[in-house]
């Protein structure tokens, strides 16, 4: 497909739209317990460890023979470790990094199958990458390594590159392990098309594969663990297809995939010599499977501005993927409609990108004022609770409790079983107070309420989060003779901190 000067014109002024877009409403801090999991083993590797003695120190963590370790996949810690060089602001610039490598590779997966290098702008406006693009979650980065993987697949020139599309199909497993789906899906049509081909995948793919495993069983305790507890095995995640499947996720998710870029789910059956339609078939059809299996769309409250963000990010490797042949796809159609309608092939790509690039917009403004109260509350945090002290807290409140990122903060959820079960129970939380107490270390209470979810009525709202908080209220009240309230908000979010003393 012909690439003109004014194509790369429009490229170019799109691409630093959005970079000017994000930097002007830019994500000053994470918001979830699973981003700051990814960053707190960010911060242990680079200490040369990956275990955690101290209970103070492991919110979020599961205890095992070795002590506390953070199960979650190592590839995104490694990944952010360069970023935490520059703090905070660094750690959050890595999402948009990683958005345009994915932009680019794209762009060449592109030129590689001669399509027009131009419709890789649709990725650079998916509106659940872009906002995820905006935190540190771990899809996005399995689908740099997938389309790594893909770009050396496709080669039929130099067989060394099989090699290499396995070697990235064992890096996307190391950031998410469900990654193992793209590489499966990949390696099985490999078998039927060319063996040669296949084998050189394996040998790729094995090296990391295996390295995975083993660091499962050094830190877990078992070669298919997901670090999600001792029964969540890969294996039993799989299993849980048949037994655990959410019809309602699978229904809705292909009824988003197949409206907002419309097609989108079924571009490759549509483009003649697409080179990798059983591949993406296998590869869709496992992905929306196991999204089905551990996401239930109705966990939370539904907006029409959730399903089409956050709600998609498992399947951001899958519609990453799917770019590809629904990037010519997009250009047949526009040619067809533009020449029906007889109106300017250049004007009706700038206006569908321009209407993306709003859309785009939208969701950097309100995800941007979401965070900014985040922000503020961590400043309240901060000033208000001294380092070296020990807090207690709930839910998922020690995310602004990472060393030395915050300084040198203790947190605990005042349930110790919750994170901690069965080394610790519920009443070890006084133990641990007389303890730093002893050590003339200060102890908090922080109790908190965001209020962008109180009244919500979603079932992880009410079924978990609520109980969570419950517990903290029920420890103040039975310990309001020791505490002295030094702190109260209501404003960016409920928030009161009170010093324990005896």
């Amino acid at each position: 497909m012909k690439f003109e000067v004014k194509d790369k014109s429009i490229l170019i002024i799109f691409i630093i739209a959005l970079i000017s877009l994000n930097l002007f409403y830019f994500p000053k801090i994470y918001a979830s317990g699973d981003e700051s999991a990814y960053l707190k083993n960010s911060y242990l590797l680079q200490q040369g460890n990956l275990v955690m003695k101290d209970p103070e120190y492991a919110c979020g963590a599961s205890p095992t023979d070795n002590g506390f370790v953070i199960g979650r996949f190592i590839g995104k810690s490694i990944f952010l470790i360069p970023f935490t060089w520059l703090g905070l602001m660094g750690i959050m610039l890595s999402g948009l990094v990683t958005h345009l490598i994915n932009f680019f590779l794209i762009y060449l997966i592109l030129r590689k199958l001669k399509y027009n290098p131009l419709n890789s702008l649709l990725y650079l406006f998916v509106p659940v990458i872009v906002w995820e693009s905006r935190t540190l979650y771990t899809e996005i980065l399995a689908l740099t390594f997938l389309l790594a993987a893909f770009y050396f697949y496709v080669s039929e020139k130099n067989q060394r590159h099989w090699l290499y599309s396995g070697l990235f199909f064992g890096l996307a497993m190391s950031v998410r392990y469900d990654a193992i789906m793209g590489f499966a899906s990949f390696f099985i049509p490999a078998i039927i098309k060319n063996k040669d081909k296949a084998a050189r995948l394996i040998f790729g793919f094995a090296p990391i594969a295996i390295t995975i495993f083993l660091l499962n069983k050094i830190l877990l305790g078992s070669f298919l663990s997901t670090g999600y507890g001792q029964s969540n095995t890969a294996l039993n995640l799989f299993l849980s297809i048949f037994t655990n499947m959410h019809i309602e996720t699978l229904v809705i998710s292909v009824f988003i995939l197949a409206i907002f870029y419309p097609l989108l789910i079924i571009s490759p059956y549509f483009v003649k010599n697409f080179p990798c339609k059983l591949e993406l078939a296998l590869f869709t059809l496992s992905y929306l499977l196991l999204n089905a299996t551990f996401t239930d769309f109705l966990v939370f409250d539904l907006s029409i501005t959730s399903m089409f963000s956050y709600r998609l990010r498992y399947l951001v490797p899958l519609i990453g993927l799917l770019i590809v042949p629904y990037a010519n796809l997009f250009e047949e159609l526009l040619l067809k409609i533009t020449k029906k309608i007889r109106l300017n092939k250049q004007i009706a790509v700038i206006c569908i990108f321009m209407l993306l690039l709003l859309g785009s917009a939208a969701i950097a403004v309100v995800h941007g004022n979401f965070l900014d109260k985040r922000f503020e509350l961590l400043g309240q945090i901060q000033k208000n609770i001294p380092e070296k002290s020990l807090t207690i807290g709930s839910a998922d409140d020690c995310m602004y409790f990472i060393s030395p990122l915050f300084g040198d903060r203790k947190y605990v959820r005042v349930d110790l079983s919750t994170d901690f079960s069965p080394k610790y129970s519920s009443e070890d939380i006084y133990s641990l107070i007389d303890e730093q107490l002893k050590q003339n270390n200060l102890v908090y209470i922080m109790d908190l309420y965001y209020s962008n979810i109180l009244g919500n009525a979603g079932s992880r709202k009410t079924g978990t989060i609520d109980k969570e908080r419950a517990k903290i209220k029920e420890f103040i009240e039975k310990n309001k003779n020791n505490l002295t309230l030094v702190y109260e908000t209501e404003k960016p979010h409920v928030l009161n901190i009170y010093k324990f003393s005896k």
